[in-house]
């Protein structure tokens, strides 16, 4: 099974784990933040297309395991500065693409770079809410956009992705939330999506933005909005199957390892691990220079 992604060019991951905060001139503060994340995807030799045909000569290997990590950097103010996300393949980086969140002095996003040509990211912002995201690729000449709606919260209720692209249609997504406003079921398609948490802490609560390393863990179409989930997704349940997420966590209640196993509702109901996840933290210092 690969990861339900609405517009991926995009949605790249990041997080960090602590908040800015105005400092009096010259003081310290230390904060935590991840310096990078190590994703695992398990997938069955017979779901790989092989480019050349080329048949694998390990008989007893069922599945093959794909490799990719996500590097953040940060300012001397410990606002985020760049995401970059690769795969690795014999150890080596393969396939880099970084992102640059700008971020006011405030701590909000204003806009998303890409550390690419050809290809643009332009955030719509008004009243500090996100009203759209639209994703242009010129080469191809092609654009996707998500357009927001509130409510009297400033939680996003709908979501409305639409593309250039001949033949397609504007698809709407819902949103319902907890008593703690985590997003309790999404409708996209006529399809109910529903989602359990633990009570621990979502690492990346802390970001000014929305922001997720899957969609599993928590929903892409919310991607830059100002939504705040506060706790870790453990199930994730549709139609078609239910992901369940295990985690391990550190003494601050943050994850530290996640392994998700799916079973499907349509086919083979075997449980099978997807994705396992290490995430990796460090303490940075940051100075307040202006008082």
């Amino acid at each position: 099974m690969k990861k339900t992604l609405l517009y991926t060019a995009i949605l790249l991951f990041a997080y960090s784990n602590g908040h800015t905060h105005p400092l009096q001139k010259g003081k310290v503060k230390k904060i935590t933040v991840i310096d990078h994340v190590i994703e695992k995807n398990y997938v069955p030799l017979t779901e790989i297309v092989s480019i050349d045909n080329t048949p694998t000569t390990d008989k007893d290997k069922k599945v093959e395991t794909f490799l990719s990590r996500f590097d953040f950097k940060y300012h001397s103010n410990g606002q985020i500065n760049s995401i970059k996300s690769y795969s690795i393949q014999q150890g080596e980086p393969v396939y880099p693409f970084t992102l640059f969140p700008v971020v006011t002095a405030s701590n909000q996003l204003q806009a998303v770079k890409l550390g690419t040509d050809g290809r643009s990211c332009d955030l719509t912002i008004e009243n500090n809410l996100l009203q759209q995201v639209k994703y242009t690729d010129y080469r191809f000449q092609d654009s996707n956009q998500c357009d927001y709606t509130y409510n009297e919260k400033g939680l996003p209720m709908q979501a409305i992705l639409s593309s250039t692209i001949k033949g397609t249609h504007p698809i709407t997504i819902a949103f319902d939330y907890d008593k703690v406003s985590n997003v309790k079921t999404m409708l996209y398609n006529n399809e109910q999506t529903q989602y359990t948490y633990d009570n621990k802490v979502y690492a990346l609560s802390c970001l000014p933005f929305s922001f997720t390393v899957s969609n599993f863990f928590s929903n892409e179409a919310l991607m830059y909005t100002t939504y705040k989930q506060k706790n870790n997704v453990t199930k994730y349940e549709n139609n078609d199957y239910t992901v369940t997420i295990t985690y391990t966590y550190n003494q601050n209640n943050y994850p530290l390892t996640a392994k998700l196993t799916t079973v499907s509702k349509r086919g083979d109901a075997t449980p099978r691990v997807n994705y396992e996840y290490e995430f990796h933290y460090k303490d940075i210092e940051i100075i307040n220079e202006k008082g």
